[in-house]
């Protein structure tokens, strides 16, 4: 559940709206395929205690992503709060990633 609602029947309403509007099912989307054909850089943060979106898949996504990449591990960090958690290391390592890939 995030933020205290009910998978059912928010995840199936999303699902009707994305079929309507985008032409695809969400069970259909693959981040995975996705992050292949980046070409834009990439970070990726994930608190290591989310029991929203397992920890894993911030690796399974970083490992298949061919473009420029990072990650930082937020340790304690649940879904959604890792800027709460460690917001210095958050913020810095956001920043930092920014200057080093975006044009002035």
């Amino acid at each position: 559940q995030l933020f205290n609602l009910p998978a059912f029947p928010i995840m199936n309403f999303s699902d009707v709206v994305t079929h309507i509007r985008a032409g695809y099912c969400l069970n259909d989307a693959s981040a995975i395929n996705q992050v292949k054909k980046s070409t834009t850089p990439i970070l990726y943060i994930h608190g290591d205690k989310d029991d929203f979106v397992p920890y894993y898949m911030m690796d399974e996504l970083y490992n298949a992503t061919n473009s420029e990449k990072e990650k930082l591990t937020i340790e304690g960090g649940e879904h959604a709060n890792s800027d709460l958690v460690n917001s210095k290391l958050y913020w810095s390592t956001v920043n930092s990633f920014l200057e080093k890939y975006m044009e002035n």
